[in-house]
């Protein structure tokens, strides 16, 4: 099953509210659920909602009544010079703006190098992500009481998972953890949660 936004990546996860089929990057993880971006937003949205209706509920006891005060208005020529003003203010601030663009993207080497370190690490870390979410649906599966299978495994791995049994327990570990820095990466039937170990 692939990732709904990107096709060329398995999905590692189903959103629990509309079932999409997610990434490592397009999951998203709550208290109790693993939502896509657009059931997050929805999601924030009843929130807000909710909490506005809650405020509109409770009656405000502070509110006093007060004789309306006359509007003033400016006299109409000098709203016609305020428009102006602003407007040639917002045209100077964006030629301002571009001007600084200009000069940041004149130097491309700088941002290059920048941009790469930042492509690598931020790759490194969505594997080390995407194989920590492989692990805890492994060891969800262990916590329901289902049998270990070797099959399901990191992205970067091309050996199966190590599965060890202990007395009451059954222990299923990254043949190769040393690929994302790390000694050992482990869940347990015990212990479902990932375990990193430097």
């Amino acid at each position: 099953m692939q990732c709904e936004d990107h096709p060329n990546v398995p999905a590692i996860a189903n959103c629990d509210n509309c079932r999409t089929p997610l990434c490592g990057l397009c999951t998203n993880y709550t208290d109790s659920e693993v939502l896509c971006e657009k059931c997050v937003t929805i999601r924030e949205t009843e929130q807000f909602v909710s909490a506005q209706s809650q405020q509109l509920e409770q009656p405000d006891h502070s509110l006093k009544i007060e004789s309306p005060e006359p509007e003033n208005f400016p006299p109409p020529g000098r709203r016609k010079f305020n428009t102006k003003a602003l407007q040639w203010s917002i045209i100077g601030i964006s030629f301002l703006f571009i001007a600084v663009r200009m000069v940041y993207y004149s130097n491309p080497v700088t941002n290059q190098t920048v941009g790469a370190e930042d492509i690598v690490r931020d790759m490194e870390l969505a594997s080390l992500t995407q194989c920590l979410l492989v692990f805890r649906e492994i060891g969800m599966g262990l916590a329901n009481g289902l049998e270990p299978d070797a099959s399901p495994r990191c992205a970067d791995s091309n050996a199966l998972n190590i599965i060890t049994a202990m007395e009451d327990d059954i222990r299923v570990a990254h043949p190769n953890p040393e690929v994302y820095g790390y000694t050992q990466i482990y869940v347990s039937r015990n212990n479902p949660d990932p375990t990193v170990v430097e």
